[in-house]
């Protein structure tokens, strides 16, 4: 020890790691940085949540609407080529629907949220009623069989984007295909 401090404080060491622990500015850092990333990425795990169960709860509704409006043209459809179109996607409804149905249900479909029904609540049957009594009932069916089509693929694609279930993927493949098969159909059709 230096004579010269004798009877005086022990000076403060001005070395680094004087006290010779292993909690320095720079670690205590980054571990601060470390936590907060995880924090980080928690928050934007939580924030980019798969959201494929309003879609499936949407897409079943707007299923639905498209069979109320197939079931409609069945009894009311006079051009044949247009009721033979219309009968082929019923049976596409029936069969591929039953089998999509089965699938939203074992990936989580659950019951439909009010909200969501309302927002995709449909009056095209109401509507085809009119057309019925103004004649104009076969061109405003396949118009509204065309739109439902389209509502309907397009939320297709959207939960096919957004499950991970293999089954659910498959199944929207196969009644997707099925149903753009039968749209060109119906859209060739002259009335």
């Amino acid at each position: 020890m230096d004579p010269s401090l004798l009877g005086k404080p022990m000076p403060s060491p001005t070395s680094q790691n004087a006290g010779g622990g292993i909690m320095t500015k720079k670690t205590l850092f980054i571990i601060l940085g470390v936590i907060g990333v995880m924090i980080l990425g928690g928050l934007m795990l939580a924030l980019s949540r798969n959201n494929s169960g309003e879609i499936m709860q949407r897409l079943h509704v707007r299923h639905q609407n498209l069979v109320a409006v197939v079931e409609d043209g069945k009894l009311n459809i006079r051009n044949e080529a247009l009721s033979n179109a219309n009968s082929e996607l019923g049976i596409i409804l029936d069969s591929d629907g039953a089998t999509l149905k089965d699938a939203m249900t074992a990936a989580g479909l659950k019951k439909i949220d009010k909200n969501i029904a309302a927002l995709e609540a449909d009056d095209t049957v109401e509507q085809l009623s009119s057309a019925k009594l103004n004649g104009t009932y076969d061109r405003d069916v396949k118009e509204a069989l065309l739109e439902h089509i389209t509502s309907v693929t397009e939320a297709m694609s959207a939960l096919h984007g957004e499950t991970k279930s293999a089954e659910l993927r498959e199944a929207l493949t196969t009644e997707y295909n099925n149903l753009q098969t039968i749209t060109e159909r119906i859209e060739k059709i002259q009335l």
